[in-house]
Order: structure tokens, then sequence, then C-alpha cells
């Protein structure tokens, strides 16, 4: 299925697949960590203190950060170009990720490179920070966003976030980074999670650990098809138990998010839920399947249910204070222009700063009264879409 990406139907699917990530964030993140022995399959969002905002997460806080080296640098940005954009962009080793420390972390030994005049690819190159710290997971949960840029084109989409995730990783680490991006990509024309999956190994080195590992869950999943919890000791079989030094590796979070995608069905609800219980980087999982399957499923695919608690609302973390608290609708403005950007076709007319034209979106907008009861919801109007008050 092409899509001109300056088609609404291509603006529904990035909003979608980045709701579906937003989605899939916010489920499994309070999970990460835990034994696998200790994670029941959850069913719905663990509750915040009230009065608080979820976030922000790494997963989509610098996946908006590498989103801008587009803005900055053109469709054509180089490695080098992305290593400037974290320094631009990212506090001076606060917020964004978790700041580890160096030689534990690989995005925080990266930042420290870069500061110290090392510039990418090298920041992140394995001969430089081992290949422990090279393939951990941070390049496969930061970088799936490249397929919404770059619809129907797997291998296109895994070049940039091969450009992309080289700042900081190597090795399995960007193939982690090639096979998301290509899984979204290609959710725009194919919604079977088996086709999916083959579709992506075809940009990864055959040989590699990462598409062996996933060969052999294919293999599983035909002759164990609704067993996703017998899966899960696959992987762990494959690669090692999870420990503190399987649970930041990408070769195994990669498996996890490959088993949720082939055991969901192809159902957003089953699979990001599979992907918040199976243990390992339970909030980047989730927030890959959700991506992939918003983008394969669309607004229609994704529940209600897992919507309206968001309110549509994004909490992000960045040096630019004006844009970290934002809202769903917005990045999937900013997401289509940077597409449209890439394909060299003319920006449409400016889109209002807050519309309604995403089903279902609110845009954040929230309504306080003293007693009464009052709700907010989009209303359908002649011109797609308006935001009603009920109190």
């Amino acid at each position: 299925m092409e899509l001109s990406v300056l088609s609404q139907a291509y603006a529904l699917r990035v909003y979608a697949g980045w709701l579906g990530k937003c989605i899939g964030v916010r489920l499994g993140a309070p999970l990460e960590g835990r034994p696998t022995q200790d994670l029941k399959e959850i069913t719905d969002y663990l509750p915040l203190p009230a009065g608080t905002l979820f976030g922000p997460e790494d997963d989509t806080s610098l996946a908006l950060i590498l989103a801008r080296s587009v803005k900055d640098y053109g469709p054509d940005a180089t490695t080098f170009q992305i290593g400037k954009t974290w320094l631009n962009y990212l506090g001076d080793q606060h917020g964004t990720f978790r700041w580890d420390g160096y030689g534990v972390s690989a995005d925080h030994t990266a930042y420290c490179n870069l500061s110290a005049n090392i510039a990418a690819p090298e920041s992140g190159a394995a001969v430089l920070n081992g290949a422990a710290l090279a393939e951990q997971v941070g390049g496969q949960t930061c970088n799936d966003f490249w397929g919404l840029l770059v619809p129907d084109n797997p291998k296109l989409a895994a070049s940039y976030a091969e450009c992309a995730a080289s700042v900081a990783y190597d090795g399995e680490g960007l193939y982690g980074a090639r096979f998301v991006a290509a899984l979204v990509s290609a959710a725009f024309g194919e919604t079977d999670p088996r086709k999916l999956v083959a579709t992506a190994l075809a940009v990864i080195p055959e040989e590699s650990t990462y598409a062996r590992t996933i060969r052999a869950l294919l293999e599983f999943h035909t002759a164990n098809p609704e067993d996703w919890r017998s899966a899960v000791q696959v992987v762990e079989t494959l690669v090692g138990s999870q420990d503190e030094d399987t649970w930041l590796a990408v070769v195994p979070n990669g498996a996890r998010v490959v088993l949720a995608l082939l055991y969901g069905g192809g159902d957003f609800s089953r699979s990001v839920r599979i992907a918040a219980s199976a243990g390992g980087q339970t909030g980047s999982n989730a927030g890959n399947v959700g991506m992939v399957l918003g983008v394969a499923a669309g607004i229609e695919g994704i529940p209600l249910c897992w919507r309206e608690p968001l309110n549509d609302t994004l909490s992000a973390a960045s040096l630019l204070g004006a844009r970290n608290l934002t809202n769903i609708s917005a990045c999937a403005d900013f997401l289509c222009s940077l597409g449209r950007q890439i394909a060299g076709e003319e920006e449409p007319v400016t889109t209002p700063r807050y519309h309604f034209t995403y089903p279902g979106a609110t845009q954040g907008f929230l309504l306080r009264t003293k007693g009464a009861a009052a709700s907010v919801r989009q209303a359908a109007s002649a011109q797609g879409g308006m935001l009603e008050a009920s109190i």
C-alpha cells in the first residue's frame, strides 16, 4: 500500500504509530527490571500518584531529539551531525535518559565521548567502548520512528536508523535499530506479523546473533502458536536468563519484541500486553510493538481504553523546555513534516497548533470545575473535528 506523505491517510497512520508507542511505553515502563518469574500478564496501566504526569521516558524523548536532526541538517544528515544534535539538545548529563555512568550506559558513554571531541560514529564504536556496551538496547528503543518518516521503504528506514544509532551503538546494537525501523516502515503496507518480521530480517546480516535468534523464535512459534510464556523461556535459553548482563542487551529484547508480535497475532491490545509482561526492557519493547501495530492497525485498531487515560498528552525532556510538555497530535504533525521533507514534497497549508483532525485526539486539554462532573471529548464538525466540553 503506497501512501503519499502528503495524504491524510499517511498522517493518520503516523499519529496511530506514535500513539501506539506512547501507549506501550506507559504500559510497560513501570515493570522494567522485575524478574521474569514475578511478572503476571498485565492488563491495564499501573496507576500514577494523583496530580502527576507520566514520564518523561527516553524511548520518546530521545526519539524526538534524534528526529530534529532532519529539521536542522536536512534529509541527508550524517552520523557526525546527529552527534551534534545530541550536544545541542541534551542536558549535560541530566534528563532525557538514564545517566548510569561512563562505561555502564552506552548513551552516557557516547555523550561523554562527544563532549571530549570524540565525534560520532567513533563515539559509539565497539572498538572504543567495548562490545557489551555497544550492543545495549537503546539504539533499538529510540530509532523505530524512522519507519514513520519513510513509509513502505524498510531498507531506507533501516539506513536512517543505523545512521542515528551509530552515535552510541555498534554491532548487534545497530542491527536492532535497523530491524525495528524496518518493521514500522513495512507496517504501512503489511499487517501480518510473520510477514513483517520476515521483511525486517532482510535488512540485517543473516548470520548475526540477532537474526539467528529471531529465526529460532519463528520456528518455535510455528510449532507452539499459543504458548507465549514458553517462548519467553526459549528466548532465555538462546541468549541467557534475565540478569544484569542481559537486561540491557539488544538481542534478548529484540526477541521479546518479535515474540509479542507473533503471539499477539496482530491484535494491538494483546500484543502490547505480552510485550509489557515478558520481562527485559518492558517499556521499550512494548513501545516498539505499539508503534508497529499502531501503523499496521490504524487508529481504529487502538481501543479507547488505552487512549483516554493519556488524554493525548506527552511529557518529554530536552534543553528546549517549551517542547517538553507536548502532546501526541503535535508530535505526529512534526514527524509528518519530516516525512514530507525527506520525500521532497511541498508542505501543505500550515496546520493550526491546536486542531482535532486526528480521530479522538484531545491535544491534552482538561476541564476543571468545582463540584460539577466535567469532561472533554472530540466531536465531529464540518472542519473535521472540534473539542466539546461537557459539564
